[in-house]
Order: C-alpha cells, then structure tokens, then sequence
C-alpha cells in the first residue's frame, strides 16, 4: 500500500491533512509506478490555494524481496526485469551522484533544488536507531 498525505499547520484555524492510498497490484521497488502512483493520488486531495506546510508519503505491507511471494496471474518476467533495472539506476546514482538518473518529473532539477542531505546518516533506510524523531 502506498499513500501520500499534504498537511498545513496545526496551529492553524484551518488545519488540513487530507490523505489518499492506493494498494499496489504487486510487491515492486520500481521507482517509475511509485511517481506515477503519486502523480495518480495527488489531484484527488491537492486544494488549490491551501497552505500546506508539507507532504508525506507513506509505504506499508513492505517485505523483503527474497520474501516475496506472487499470485498466480503477476507479471513474474516483467517484475524481475523491473528490479534489475532498479538496481540498475540505484548504482549509477551511487557512481555517478544522485542526479546521474532520474524520472521525469525531476529533470531539470538543480543540486540546489534537491533536498540539503548533509546530515542524513549512511544507514538511514536501514536502522530504526537512526531515523529522526518525530513528535
């Protein structure tokens, strides 16, 4: 399941949280159905003229790959060909710098455009310890 929630202040007479999910049809780590499932969520809850403070975008259900168990009628050759290319784009980005290779809506996009990520820490996606705290 894969969600994406806009919020303005909570200090706010009007505070807004509005929220949309989608249930994908398989496990996939393929960045490109992640972008377009965002691009597909966002009109359903963006208001026009509302002072969102931010955005979050939520991921639930995660498994590890090698856990991964299809049903009988997913695209096995088609979900195996995504995640080498995934792969694929994640060493490059390593190699080459985070903007090596991007989807289509980040092109064009400056390293002053890109979030300031100084400060994250190497094991951030994989150690609870190191996720910031949040209140």
């Amino acid at each position: 399941t894969f969600g994406i929630n806009f919020f303005s202040s909570r200090f706010m007479d009007n505070f807004s949280s509005p929220y949309a999910a989608v249930k994908l049809e398989y496990p996939t780590s393929y960045l490109p159905h992640f972008a377009k499932i965002i691009e597909t969520l966002t009109p359903r809850i963006f208001q026009l003229g509302g002072r969102y403070k931010g955005c979050r975008v939520f991921a639930f259900d995660l498994i590890e790959k090698r856990n991964r168990q299809y049903l009988l009628f997913d695209p096995v050759e088609r979900i195996e060909k995504e995640d080498k290319l995934s792969s694929l784009v994640s060493e490059v980005n390593k190699k080459y710098g985070i903007t090596a290779l991007q989807i289509g809506p980040s092109m064009g996009k400056t390293k002053a455009d890109l979030m300031k990520r100084e400060m994250k820490s190497p094991y951030y996606t994989t150690r609870f310890e190191e996720l910031c705290p949040v209140y």
